[in-house]
């Protein structure tokens, strides 16, 4: 007979295999990594840091160290290396090399383990950077936990697989010939954001292969005793509002000058994706800045604004340049695009810059063939933008992963709208809401300057919320969990779960439709949007959405009753 629905979900979270940890011999796993190292070396896709676009193009302090390439890899199925102290140890054998930034189980890493142990180290030596002073440290993302080693001194740590951090190494901690080493953990037992990987041994329904490890850019940055620590930049009528948090020694920000410059008319020749130029300056000032570490805010005021939108992504360029008072200079460049999000309640829809924003976006789960979570280079991120693009469509639903700022900045250039959504816990688990939010809070922060974001999602499903049907504590922490995502940017619509609904056609002119349904509510100034996706029923004036059958659009009635 056909088992209940109820017995299957417990038999599903029951056969769950526990982690028992990787006990191959020695000798073993010496021989798989000296394959893989040839594997490296003759089959992976030479990866070239001199054509990619920096890290960050959207917040850029050159010149860069690029730390990725070979690195040296040591597992440590025991867990015992930091009681060995391998972080402070001046000589370690290691088993071989890994690629950066590549997950340990893809093939472009060189290494391709399919089921690594829960802990493994990276080491590599870093020559003194030519600029004097002290020195930023940036990992893009490492899943899931990470601790960071310089010489001999635990930088520091950090968790969640899906957000960048920087620690600061003093000036008198850097010498000419300099150890870098991080010790990873990565648990399929974890409760952590987790997105689409795998809990088990193996890919398994709508589940893909793990990425442990470094899977984003590694690079060092010179920085003065004050430096600018992130920079805000806000839409608003007349121009921008920016708001500079600075970092460092509190003491050397007084006094400080902040210069500031505007440019306008990105050139969009493809050619110069990675290098930007702009046609001419449309602003500048100077502002001073007080010492304080909460930050600074200045208008910066425009006469005619060109907003960015789908038909025509226009750019705007931000160099600051921070002198201290003994002449010690950071200096930062911004991209981003001046766009205002709204709702016309009497008509139901979604406002770009005034105008109605009709989305046709594609489901984007950012899965790469030999890289998994990381590209093997960024022509295959570009292609796949230009595929959605050349099918018609204007925009990217991110499923289930938080993709690279490079990525984001692409989508800038070329004009599509963004759907962010945090990764979820395992799907059966409950959420443990302090590194969860600790961890969506630093990818906002990060992405907030990027035009193309529209709105974010904060769950999929029910994934992590297993009983917010029912239960008014999960309903309560739904709900805060969407206050939460709307103080922190409340310039894009926020969606606090997406729905699963199954899809159901309608033809006409032989061209397959997605019918929607309401399935969610948001929140944009003071106005309740209406979450439409797919399966469902046809009401009468209601749209219907040509778009691919897993991806979901937005549309928006007057409801004046509803409630957050």
């Amino acid at each position: 007979g056909k088992m209940p629905s109820r017995v299957c979900v417990c038999f599903l979270v029951m056969q769950v295999p526990p982690i028992t940890g990787f006990r191959r011999a020695r000798f073993t796993l010496q021989r798989i990594l000296r394959s893989a190292a040839n594997f490296a070396c003759e089959t992976t896709p030479r990866w070239n840091p001199e054509s990619m676009l920096p890290p960050r193009p959207d917040f850029q302090r050159l010149p860069i160290v690029l730390l990725d390439g070979l690195w040296s890899l040591r597992l440590d199925a025991r867990d015992r290396g930091l009681r060995d102290r391998w972080g402070a140890a001046p000589v370690l054998p290691y088993d071989g090399p890994i690629r950066v930034p590549f997950a340990i189980e893809t093939e472009a890493s060189g290494v391709a383990l399919a089921n690594p142990p829960e802990v493994f180290w990276y080491y590599r030596e870093v020559d003194r950077p030519a600029e004097p002073g002290a020195l930023l440290l940036h990992f893009g993302a490492v899943d899931q936990e990470a601790c960071v080693f310089w010489n001999d001194l635990l930088l520091g740590r950090h968790v969640g697989g899906y957000s960048s951090f920087a620690l600061v190494i003093d000036a008198d901690r850097v010498l000419d010939r300099n150890r870098l080493v991080v010790r990873v953990r990565d648990s399929k037992r974890s409760r952590l954001p987790r997105g689409k990987q795998t809990n088990r041994k193996q890919p398994w329904a709508v589940f893909y292969r793990q990425c442990s490890g470094i899977w984003q850019s590694v690079w060092l940055e010179s920085i003065p005793a004050a430096f600018i620590k992130s920079v805000r930049m806000q839409s608003v009528n007349d121009g921008f509002r920016v708001r500079i948090e600075p970092g460092g020694d509190e003491q050397c920000q007084a006094g400080a000058r902040l210069l500031w410059k505007l440019y306008s008319g990105l050139r969009q020749d493809p050619t110069l994706e990675s290098f930007p130029i702009y046609e001419h300056e449309v602003g500048h000032g100077e502002q001073q800045l007080a010492a304080s570490q909460s930050g600074q805010e200045f208008h910066i005021p425009l006469q005619k604004i060109r907003s960015w939108c789908p038909e025509d992504p226009h750019m705007y360029g931000l160099e600051l340049g921070l002198t201290l008072a003994g002449g010690a200079h950071d200096s930062v460049f911004l991209n981003t695009g001046h766009r205002l999000l709204s709702i016309d309640p009497s008509r139901g829809r979604v406002l770009l810059n005034g105008r109605d924003l009709y989305q046709r976006l594609v489901l984007c789960q950012g899965y790469y063939e030999r890289g998994a979570y990381s590209a093997p280079d960024e022509e295959h991120m570009r292609r796949d933008l230009d595929l959605a693009s050349g099918a018609g469509f204007n925009g990217l639903r991110i499923h289930e992963k938080i993709e690279y700022p490079r990525f984001l900045y692409l989508c800038d250039r070329r004009g599509l709208v963004v759907w962010q959504e945090m990764p979820s816990p395992p799907i059966f688990s409950r959420l443990d809401p302090e590194p969860f939010f600790a961890e969506w809070k630093s990818v906002i922060e990060r992405d907030r300057n990027h035009p193309s974001i529209i709105c974010r999602v904060v769950f999929n499903e029910s994934w992590g919320l297993l009983s917010v049907a029912w239960s008014r504590r999960a309903k309560e922490q739904l709900r805060k969990a969407y206050e939460f995502t709307k103080n922190l940017d409340p310039d894009v619509l926020v969606v606090s779960r997406r729905l699963h609904a199954p899809t159901a056609h309608a033809g006409d002119r032989g061209v397959a439709l997605t019918v929607l349904r309401p399935s969610g509510r948001a929140r944009l100034g003071g106005a309740i949007v209406d979450v439409m996706t797919e399966g469902g029923y046809v009401e009468a004036n209601r749209p219907i959405v040509v778009l691919r059958t897993e991806g979901h659009v937005v549309v928006v009635r007057e409801d004046e009753e509803a409630s957050a």
